[in-house]
């Protein structure tokens, strides 16, 4: 193989995988804490939420009266608190930053976001 094929070829890998390695990976949220009436909009129907459930980027969650819902995002966890309806807007993971976007409708929420081991995290959280 010629020097320019094999500059190439080299040109070709190297490009290969820092496109991977740049390309964001989803995540899923955990829900560790499931308090009353708490439920995720699947389609044009809303389903009960329960400990162990993951929630992916574009759901919509909702809590009812009295209820509570806790998610966990790689080390950050989110209190939805009663009465509060979220759109998780995004959940991604690259090599150098976790993202999470959150879209509150109504209610309220308490978040205690938390580094992750060489990354640097990108947490917001929008309302209207």
């Amino acid at each position: 193989m010629s020097k320019k094929l094999k500059k190439i070829a080299a040109f070709y890998i190297i490009g290969f995988f820092t496109l991977f390695s740049v390309c964001a990976v989803p995540m899923d949220a955990l829900v560790v804490s499931a308090k009353g009436k708490t439920e995720i909009q699947k389609g044009q129907v809303w389903q009960a939420l329960k400990v162990g459930d993951k929630v992916s980027k574009g759901a919509v969650i909702q809590t009812g009266f009295n209820s509570e819902l806790i998610l966990k995002i790689k080390e950050s966890t989110v209190q939805v608190a009663p009465m509060s309806r979220v759109t998780v807007e995004q959940l991604s993971s690259t090599e150098s930053k976790d993202n999470t976007k959150l879209f509150l409708d109504t209610g309220s929420l308490k978040s205690n976001v938390k580094k992750t081991a060489d990354k640097r995290v990108g947490f917001t959280v929008r309302s209207p």
